[in-house]
C-alpha cells in the first residue's frame, strides 16, 4: 500500500500515487543525514547525545492481525538499527491517546467509512472526528492540510467525474508527499457462499455479503443438505 486508497477500490484509486520503494540503503542514508549513526557496540542508531533511535508503538492488544504486523514493522526497522517497542493496550486506550497527542506512533487496522472520498470528510478534511493526524483542529495546522481541505471542498460540489477525481488525484499526492500516516497492506478478501444462493454481490465495506440483502435470493427448488 502507498496510500488511504486500496486497488480494490477501482474508482478513486491512482496507481500514479508517489511510491516510496523499499531501500535499505537509501533508508541508512535518509536516517545518516537526521546524525543517527551506530555510535557504540550495540545494534541501535544513536544521536550525537548518545539517545537510541527508539519509540513505542501502541496497538490494539484485542486484534491478532494487527499485533502480527507490529512485530512485522519492528522487525523491518531492526533492520536500520531503529528500536521499536511495541505496546498492546486496549482499544479504547489508544484512541484517546490520539485524540490527546499522548504517543509516539500508533498502528491500527484502519479503514473508510465510505468508498467516495466525499462521504468521508471526517477523515480527509483537517476539522474532520477521524483525522488522527493533528486531531481536534480549529483551523489547519499546516498549508498542505488547508491544500486538502479546499480541493475536497470543491471535489464534493462538482458534478464532472473526470474533474472529480483530478482533484482528489491532487490531495492524494499532497497527502503522499507529507506522509502523515504509512500505510502497510491492505487485506485480499474472499467472499464464500452457499451454491444455493443467487443474486448476490459482495462489497468492498463491511457487510461484504449483506450490504444489499433485498436482492439476495436462493434458487427455487434447492433443498437444505441433511445436518
Amino acid at each position: 500500500m502507498h496510500g488511504p486508497i486500496t486497488p480494490g477500490n477501482r474508482e478513486w484509486f491512482w496507481p500514479s500515487i508517489t511510491r516510496y520503494e523499499h531501500s535499505l540503503e537509501k533508508s541508512r542514508a535518509l536516517l545518516a543525514g537526521l546524525g543517527l549513526t551506530n555510535r557504540d557496540a550495540d545494534e541501535w542508531l544513536e544521536d550525537q547525545r548518545g539517545n537510541e533511535a527508539r519509540f513505542t508503538l501502541e496497538i490494539f492488544a484485542s486484534r491478532s492481525d494487527v499485533v502480527r504486523g507490529a512485530e512485522v514493522v519492528r522487525d523491518d526497522l531492526r533492520r536500520v538499527g531503529i528500536a521499536v517497542d511495541v505496546v498492546p493496550l486496549e482499544a479504547n486506550t489508544v484512541i484517546e491517546h490520539v485524540y490527546a497527542g499522548e504517543f509516539d506512533a500508533v498502528f491500527v487496522a484502519f479503514q473508510l467509512s465510505d468508498l467516495d472520498p466525499a462521504l468521508s470528510h471526517d477523515f480527509w478534511l483537517s476539522t474532520g472526528a477521524s483525522h488522527v493526524w493533528n486531531p481536534s483542529q480549529k483551523t489547519p495546522a499546516t498549508d498542505w492540510e488547508a491544500q486538502i481541505d479546499t480541493l475536497l471542498h470543491q471535489q464534493a460540489t462538482v458534478s464532472d467525474m473526470a474533474e472529480r477525481k483530478r482533484l482528489f488525484n491532487e490531495v492524494q499526492r499532497i497527502f503522499a508527499e507529507q506522509l502523515p500516516i504509512l500505510h502497510f497492506a491492505a487485506p485480499r478478501l474472499y467472499i464464500a457462499v452457499s451454491p444455493r444462493v443467487v443474486t448476490m454481490t459482495p462489497g468492498l465495506l463491511r457487510p461484504q455479503v449483506l450490504w444489499n440483502p433485498e436482492v439476495i435470493s436462493v434458487a427455487p427448488g434447492s433443498a437444505r443438505p441433511p445436518s
